[in-house]
Parts: C-alpha cells; structure tokens; sequence
C-alpha cells in the first residue's frame, strides 16, 4: 500500500468517525449550502469535505482560474475554481492536523512480495534465450497485426479499426439511451439500469474452456466488448454531454479496465466461492475460464506457454486477492459495484482530459457519493459506514493496481520485443492501458 494510499485511508476513517448528520441545520461554511456534520473541524458538506480531502492527500496545487484569488464560491458555483476553494478551506479552519499517518486502517498481515514489474523482468530476461520466429502460417489478429505481415494485411487490420472506430462515435454523438422506467432515476440508479443493459446476455451457465486461443477469442469478441462499453457510458447523463474528443480520451483510458472489472464482479456473483477458489471467470457472455485452463498465445508469442502463464499469473493474484474476494467476501451489492465503476470511469487524472472535463468528474464523483450515504442510511440501514466505503476505495485502487500492472507488463514485452504484433493506435487503443 503506498502513502497517498495510507493517507487517503486514514482521512476518510477519520473525517467518517466524525460526527454526522445529514439533518444538521448549519450551512456549509465553504459553499453555504447544506453542511452534513462537522468535516476536518468545521461545519462542511460531504462535497467540500471530499474536496478538502483529495486535494490534501495528493498535495494539490491549484491556481485561481481568473488570476484574482477573489472568485466567489457557492453551492452553484464551488466546482468552477479549485484555487480560491481550497484557499477558502483552509482560511476558514479545515485541518487535516488529528490525522495519524503512521497507522494503517488495516492490519498488515500479508507478507512482504516482489514487486509484480521485477518478477516480470525476472521471468523476460530468463525467456529471452528462447525466442523464436513465428510460423509462415501465421496472419493477422485483429485488433492487432503481425510485425511480419505484409502490407495488404495490415491495411485490412487498420479499415477494421477505422470502421470500428466510427462505429463508436456514432454511439457517443447519439443521444443518451432511454431507460425503462417511471421513476425519476438518479445517477447511480441510472447506471444500475445501464449495467443490466451491460449484462443482458449473460449466461448463468456458462461453457467451460479448457484451452483458450488468445488471437482467435480476440478477433471474434473485441468488436462487441467494445460497443457494449460505449453504450453503457454514453447512459451517464454528465459524460453524454461531454465534447466527442473528451469522451474518447475517457473510453481509450478506462474501457479495458472497467470491462474487466464487471466480469470479474459478474463471475463472484454468478458463481459465488468457486470465483475465488477455482478462479472461475467470464471471459464472454457464454465462456468461463478457470486456474487450470490453458492459454495459447503461440500466434503471437514464440515463448514457452508456461512462461506466458508465469508472467500473467502476478497479474491475476492481485486481481483476485484483492478484487475478487473483498466483493465475496463483504458481500458487496450491485449497487456498489455500480458505484465502483463509476468512480472508475471518472477517475480522469492523467488521462489528457479538458480542466471543464475535470470539473466534470470532480461534480459526479461527489453526486454519486452522496447517492451512496443516502443507499447506506435508507436502504441499508448503516449509520456508521466508514469501514464498507474504506473497502470500496481499496477494490477501486487495486483494480487500477491490476491495470498499471498489465501496462509494466506491456511494456517490458514490447522493450524486449517478445510479441510479434503491433498495437493499435487512434482513438480506441492505449496500449498501457489495454
């Protein structure tokens, strides 16, 4: 766990021990509006308190927007300057000063491991010996191409990815899918709506694969898996709104790692402890893998199938131990899960969006948090829910764990030119974040 990690932790164990109540009659004295307790010392709203939050843990430096530092900031108006904010936050008494950081929010009784990225260097360097060219037979793999194939071949592979790619933005310049129902929906409601929609299709009973060729599952679903995840974010009412060029950036960004993570959530509730102890997986609506069945990759890889699966196997560790069975074992709803993802899709730092973008996500996250205390306290009953949210942030962060892992890994593979396939580019394709 790093320190940002560590910090986060304690700051929301700490700001959620605090006395709450989202009936108290003060104002928040950042934004004026209603405050829900007393957050980091002072009468605050959950919005401004997270605000607060955020920008301490990961040491945020904001600059007023109009260069005054004199912007006035209101209910209406506190997600369009983060400077004058901030400044505003700490002149008014928000202290983060009662935070102990040396102690963690949960045991550490796990035992010390190698860094995923030094045991794939490891294993790299110990395969290297063994690479060999591919077979004349081989072709090409969509949504890839073979760095030995010739041109016609790859032309073919970029008309697929250009036909694909307007496919997309046909979805994204739609207007946002009707939903059935005769309710009005909030945004987390919507999205659970949405994620059936995602999930229609899903067989409870799956066909077990005992050998799973990489290439050929590739070229048959890509496509699909695709389409599936732009449909499911253009239902966000915030992101429907968004410029085009913003939300592909988000969709190249997160839709392989928020695909993962519903099927790895749908497989802990289709199959229950046989997800944690067989490592049973949807890979597609119909298919299911498990520990014992075998990858073939030798289209594209010429290194022995038991070093691809050492390579791979760090990977899936974290994305079981620490995805998979905090969602078993705290029994987590599918409203949660939805709300994950949510904070997934959002989570926009660093992916080159727009500062309006960041504003953007920075409103959603805080709405779609206030959705949750409501779930919490009406649906659920809890009073007291520092422990469960601490939980999701944690499936949320080792989700993204499991995402920059798979891109070390990318990395080392192309530094030491073990695959002979060239990435995609363009709108759709990150390969770091594939």
């Amino acid at each position: 766990m790093d320190d940002d990690t560590k910090k986060l932790l304690n700051l929301d164990l700490n700001e959620a021990l605090q006395p709450s109540s989202s009936s108290t009659s003060a104002d928040c004295v950042i934004c004026e509006g209603p405050a829900h307790g007393v957050h980091f010392g002072v009468p605050a709203c959950r919005a401004c308190a997270a605000f607060f939050r955020r920008s301490y843990v990961l040491g945020k430096e904001y600059k007023c927007r109009k260069q005054s530092g004199e912007c006035n900031i209101s209910k209406e108006t506190r997600y369009l300057c983060r400077g004058c904010r901030l400044e505003k936050c700490i002149k008014l008494g928000m202290t983060p000063d009662n935070v102990q950081y040396d102690r963690e929010a949960f045991p550490a009784n796990q035992k010390e491991t190698t860094p995923v990225k030094q045991i794939h260097l490891d294993i790299i360097k110990a395969t290297l010996k063994e690479k060999s060219k591919l077979s004349p037979q081989a072709q090409f793999v969509r949504p890839f191409y073979l760095k030995e194939a010739p041109s016609e071949e790859k032309l073919i592979v970029n008309k697929e990815i250009e036909r694909i790619t307007k496919k997309i933005q046909d979805i994204f310049t739609s207007n946002a899918p009707s939903l059935n129902s005769a309710f009005h929906l909030t945004a987390l409601q919507r999205m659970t709506l949405a994620t059936q929609e995602l999930r229609n299709g899903l067989n409870p009973n799956p066909k077990l694969l005992d050998e799973i060729n990489l290439p050929e599952q590739l070229e048959n679903a890509w496509e699909t898996l695709l389409e599936d995840m732009a449909k499911w974010m253009q239902h966000c009412q915030e992101f429907n709104q968004l410029a085009l060029e913003q939300k592909l950036l988000i969709f190249k960004s997160a839709w392989c790692s928020l695909m993962r993570f519903d099927k790895v959530a749908n497989s802990v509730m289709t199959f229950g402890e046989e997800a944690i102890t067989k490592r049973k997986c949807y890979v597609m609506k119909d298919y299911v893998v498990t520990r014992d069945t075998k990858f073939d990759a030798s289209k594209v890889c010429p290194v022995d199938p038991e070093q691809v699966y050492r390579m791979v196997g760090p990977i899936m560790d974290l994305l079981f131990e620490e995805v998979a069975k905090p969602i078993f074992y705290h029994r987590v709803s599918n409203y949660e899960i939805v709300f994950m993802m949510c904070l997934a899709m959002w989570n926009v730092e660093g992916w080159g969006v727009s500062e309006s973008t960041q504003r953007v996500a920075e409103s959603f996250r805080e709405r779609i948090s206030t959705e949750l205390h409501d779930y919490y306290v009406h649906s659920m009953g809890l009073t007291n829910y520092a422990y469960r949210l601490i939980t999701l942030i944690n499936i949320v962060q080792a989700n993204e764990r499991v995402q920059q892992s798979r891109g070390d890994l990318l990395e080392l593979i192309r530094l030491f030119d073990l695959l002979h396939i060239d990435f995609p580019t363009g709108d759709l394709f990150d390969w770091k974040r594939m």
